[in-house]
């Protein structure tokens, strides 16, 4: 499966990037001399957001099939990893959400609900998320 190169940068950005503004700003505190307080305080941003990276389950779906009876959905992990996950479509309820509040233009997510469980991809591509929601109307 082929990834463009953008949606594989704002996969890394989207993941990472809290990480390098906090680590950024931690070397900035240490060359201009900053006080203990500021340290510490990029020091435990950064530390938040590693264990929020290494501990959260985020997928980005990069592919989608409607078939008779199931949807296939091709996702990638924040390693970028490839992964297929089947759905019945009898079993199955979809609710698409714009999201607004997260950093990086905003990044779209759909979710299944299977049997009362919920399944959640994140959608980097936008053109994507206008085709999922012309899909669901």
């Amino acid at each position: 499966m082929h990834i463009r190169y953008e949606t594989r940068l704002k996969i890394f950005l989207h993941s990472c990037g809290p990480v390098l503004v906090s680590a950024t700003g931690l070397a900035l505190c240490f060359l201009l001399n900053a006080t203990d307080q500021l340290i510490i305080l990029f020091g435990s941003v950064i530390t938040f957001t590693l264990f929020h990276l290494l501990f959260s389950r985020r997928k980005y779906i990069t592919g989608f099939r409607l078939s008779k009876n199931q949807y296939t959905i091709w996702y990638v992990d924040r390693i970028l990893t490839a992964h297929q996950a089947d759905f019945e479509i009898e079993e199955t309820s979809i609710l698409l959400i714009d999201n607004s509040n997260s950093w990086l233009s905003g990044m779209r997510s759909i979710n299944f609900f299977v049997r009362g469980k919920k399944t959640s991809f994140d959608i980097p591509e936008k053109r994507f998320f206008n085709y999922l929601a012309d899909l669901n109307t």
